[in-house]
């Protein structure tokens, strides 16, 4: 998560030039200085922003509307802030603005008269810029009619569509240059890592009226913590997370028989379930998840046993091969069972068997389509769940 060492650097640098005044001047000081540029400052928005003191609003769309004009300069009264608030407000533009992807997080400062001066660096030239941000718009533009011709309505189904749309459409790839850490990477380039895949969810969600969040953190795959972005989101009112990275079978820990298998291990559950593997780093608080979504047992494929989901699993295959999709995810909660369905594909009542039932129904309703003797299986030993790709005959 290099962007978010370089924000934090950025703060850093600022505290320099905070402690340059000393702390007796600061309270006859801090009501005599007015920000020069008071009149062009906008008033901006943000999930974060929303958590922050008066003062620091005020300093976050100084810096945001400056770094949305793409000023050179952005001038700050020093004396308002201290050193938490400046993380903080930098922190939250960050997290709060997608749109920004041409910004590079880091940051010169200087000192100047009763204040400092921000100079951002940018990775485009003005008129770069502007042809990226006008790709860009239009990417964002053709997902949200995409969403829109496919008739998605509620929370639930604008989650789901661009959940699936991200998985399908971009690659996880941590070679393809500055950009993948950004939206752009996700929705123009199609090539991004983890913080692109949750701040182009975020922006997309955003348009379709869904309240996202930003969310940093940790993973824990091994014995090492390992950077991460992901989001929660609200649908109806409730509070999921959401790691669509993770959920991307075709990203970096998966071999490339996965391509474009999208998995719901991590579509919409609660922050004990995340917890398992997730540990959140935010400086702002998020709000709570207390409850899954529980999508599998909604669908009818978890369980305690195989045997209890058997049937809407042979149902489910055989209707799926209507949208060409030959792969299936499904709990089974009793750990005995798990294991023994997963390790053995010649087990009585297991893959197998149900292969071989779906080729009959299949052949039953008139389709060419057969499923050959082998499959390809993903699992998660620690949710008990498993997605079992298809081969076709």
């Amino acid at each position: 998560m290099n962007k978010i060492l370089a924000v934090i650097l950025c703060a850093a640098a600022l505290l320099c030039f905070w402690k340059l005044v000393p702390y007796t001047d600061i309270p006859a000081l801090a009501g005599e200085i007015e920000h020069p540029y008071a009149a062009s400052i906008v008033q901006q928005e943000g999930a974060n922003r929303d958590q922050l003191s008066d003062e620091n609003k005020e300093l976050y769309d100084v810096i945001k509307t400056g770094l949305l004009n793409c000023d050179a300069e952005i001038l700050v009264r020093r004396f308002a802030y201290g050193e938490e608030d400046i993380r903080d407000v930098l922190w939250s533009i960050m997290s709060d603005s997608p749109e920004l992807f041409y910004v590079d997080w880091s940051w010169d400062v200087r000192s100047q008269d009763n204040g400092f001066v921000i100079l951002p660096r940018y990775l485009f030239d003005a008129s770069e810029k502007d042809a990226r941000v006008a790709e860009f718009n239009a990417a964002v533009d053709s997902v949200v009619l995409l969403a829109e011709q496919a008739g998605v309505q509620s929370d639930y189904d604008k989650v789901l569509f661009v959940h699936d749309y991200l998985i399908q459409n971009c690659k996880y790839n941590e070679q393809a240059g500055d950009l993948i850490h950004t939206a752009y990477g996700a929705l123009v380039s199609k090539e991004a890592v983890c913080d692109g895949y949750a701040q182009a969810a975020h922006i997309l969600l955003d348009r379709l009226g869904v309240d996202c969040y930003y969310v940093e953190g940790t993973t824990t795959p091994s014995a090492t913590d390992e950077g991460h972005a992901w989001n929660i989101v609200t649908v109806d009112g409730a509070n999921y997370h959401l790691d669509v990275t993770w959920d991307d079978r075709d990203a970096e820990h998966v071999d490339d028989s996965y391509d474009n298998i999208v998995s719901y291990n991590y579509f919409l559950i609660s922050d004990e379930d995340m917890a398992i593997d997730h540990t959140v780093t935010n400086k702002l608080p998020l709000p709570a998840c207390p409850n899954g979504y529980g999508y599998f047992k909604k669908l009818g494929l978890e369980g305690n046993l195989f045997e209890d989901i058997y049937d809407t699993m042979l149902d489910t295959v055989v209707a799926n091969v209507d949208r060409d999709v030959y792969f299936i995810e499904f709990r089974i909660a009793n750990d005995e069972d798990y294991m023994r369905i997963v390790q053995d594909a010649n087990t009585e009542g297991g893959i197998g068997e149900l292969i071989g039932q779906v080729n009959e129904e299949l052949e039953y309703k008139g389709y060419w389509t057969r499923f050959g003797d082998t499959y390809s299986i993903y699992r998660s030993d620690e949710r008990n769940s498993a997605l079992v790709v298809f081969t076709l005959e």
